[in-house]
């Protein structure tokens, strides 16, 4: 099943870049490699920032219901924490709705020698086979943590200085619905391959088109689309990006 966190156009085209090597298996083997939240560079995927979920607070002998509010808020932060670092167990799919290719991508993401993919969140529910988890998206959005997110909240937040990403987000997951609520389980851990997880896909169904990296040399680019598109069936151009 397939769930959005707010609300998403099915058909807008999201991109994402990745080393050629991974591209070329996910081909070959048809199986697409979703990396575990934990594998992230950005530490706060794994812990959050505690110094910032405790606001201001008096003290002293006159306010005594200060220390039944620290405790309460310390409990809290306890629950969120342990939350969060759970999370750190969910497979995690990036994306991007920046349509104009980022040389930071090119560089960090697709490792130079990379492809940028095309695809759709209706792509992805045509391509995905015999998936046994659930898929939810969302829209990252860039703002502190604070103490009033939970750690669900948290799944869908970046720190501000990653906005130039405009990422969006998929999980693989299992969504529990009861009573108005909403409940975000990890996956087994027998799904999981050491630090990510491998799921059937059609990667011509999932791929409208696929980019290549700007550090090819021009004649190795256009050499490299033509046997891509002749044997996978997979639309390929040569990066718009001089070097």
């Amino acid at each position: 099943m397939f769930y959005a966190r707010n609300h998403l156009d099915p058909d807008k085209s999201v991109y994402q870049y990745i080393p050629l090597d991974y591209f070329l298996t996910m081909l070959e083997s048809k199986k697409y490699h979703v990396s575990l939240r934990q594998s992230f560079a950005d530490k706060m995927e794994k812990v959050i920032a505690l110094n910032a979920l405790f606001p201001i607070q008096a003290v002293g002998e006159n306010i005594p219901t200060q220390i039944t509010i620290l405790q309460q808020q310390s409990e809290n932060v306890k629950h969120k924490s342990e939350e969060h670092s759970g999370y750190a167990l969910l497979p995690a799919s990036c994306w991007t709705h920046q349509e104009s290719e980022n040389i930071f991508m090119w560089d960090n993401y697709a490792q130079r020698i990379g492809v940028r993919v095309e695809s759709s969140i209706r792509h992805m529910q045509s391509a995905f086979i015999n998936l046994n988890m659930d898929c939810l998206f969302g829209n990252i959005t860039y703002i502190p943590d604070t103490p009033s997110l939970t750690a669900s909240d948290r799944l869908f937040i970046k720190q501000p200085a990653y906005r130039d990403e405009r990422e969006i987000r998929f999980y693989l997951c299992h969504i529990q619905e009861t009573d108005n609520n909403t409940f975000i389980e990890v996956p087994e851990p027998e799904a999981v391959h050491k630090d990510h997880v491998l799921i059937d896909v059609d990667p011509q169904k999932m791929i409208r088109n696929a980019t290549l990296s700007p550090y090819f040399d021009k004649s190795v680019a256009d050499k490299l689309a033509v046997w891509l598109n002749d044997e996978y069936g997979i639309p390929v151009r040569r990066s718009s990006i001089s070097i």
